[in-house]
């Protein structure tokens, strides 16, 4: 079997399965899934980076206190989220050597920042208010999870497809050099068309600022990939592990969610 046809087979599994449970749970499916994808997530960041197994105990401890004591407001941790992915992204582009130095130096502070928002964004797709503010969040909660899923799985598939058929102006080849710009722009092209078609088709009006958050949105999906690429390089691996056919390990999978998901929160569910 093809990489292509693995790759294709392994995101369509995993948007049937997450649509499952979106569709048909409840919030402890939702709570009981996002423990074990952020768990196995964790996990290997900590093979990867050849720690201790024992922050795995500390990061269940951490994920379980907020769940239980939540000591944030959704909105806060995003706009907290995203300040610090500012400067990562500089980082990243401009002074790529002292990132994987600080990437390396404090790994387990990284693993802790990318896998612990994820856990509680994924957990709170399903909460009605806002205990915080007291504000209404949206009844239809968990289809934009499906939603925010299927935009990033098009951008994943849509851009791997543009770079490999026309991929020639590389982007950053020093961290990843499979990244061209003619395959992010086919997956941006590709993500504008399928937001477009999933508001008509749900009668939800979109404006021209829809279309500046979801541009900003693929820019962080495409950062998160391209930062994974940086750790990877930073550790001499090919892949962050083999659970998923095609695409390596979980964190491979999981990478543009990290930085693109608190945006999307401030822009759709808030």
């Amino acid at each position: 079997m093809s990489e292509n046809l693995m790759r294709f087979i392994t995101i369509l599994v995993i948007v049937s399965l997450i649509g499952t449970i979106v569709i048909l749970g409840n919030e402890l499916s939702l709570i009981i899934v996002a423990s074990l994808i952020s768990s196995y997530a964790f996990y290997e960041w900590i093979t990867l980076t050849s720690k201790s197994r024992i922050y795995i105990l500390l990061f269940l401890i951490l994920i379980t206190s907020l769940y239980l004591f939540p000591l944030i407001s959704v909105r806060y941790l995003s706009l907290i989220t995203l300040c610090f992915w500012i400067p990562l992204i500089i980082l990243m582009f401009f002074f790529t050597d002292l990132l994987k130095y600080l990437i390396n130096k404090f790994s387990i502070i990284t693993g802790f920042f990318l896998i612990t928002p994820f856990f509680y964004y994924l957990v709170n797709f399903f909460i009605i208010t806002d205990n915080f503010t007291g504000n209404l969040f949206l009844l239809d909660n968990k289809y934009y999870l499906l939603l925010f899923i299927v935009l990033l799985s098009t951008i994943d598939i849509s851009s791997y497809l543009s770079g490999k058929i026309f991929g020639s102006l590389k982007i950053v080849p020093n961290i990843s050099p499979n990244k061209t710009m003619e395959g992010y722009f086919g997956g941006y092209i590709s993500t504008v068309i399928i937001f477009i078609i999933f508001s008509e088709l749900s009668g939800n009006l979109w404006e021209f600022f829809d279309i500046l958050y979801l541009t900003l949105l693929i820019f962080l999906a495409f950062s998160g990939d391209l930062f994974m690429s940086l750790v990877k390089r930073t550790y001499e691996i090919k892949d962050t592990g083999n659970l998923l056919p095609g695409h390596g390990g979980l964190l491979d999978r999981l990478d543009s969610y990290f930085p693109s998901m608190p945006l999307f929160f401030l822009w759709i569910m808030i």
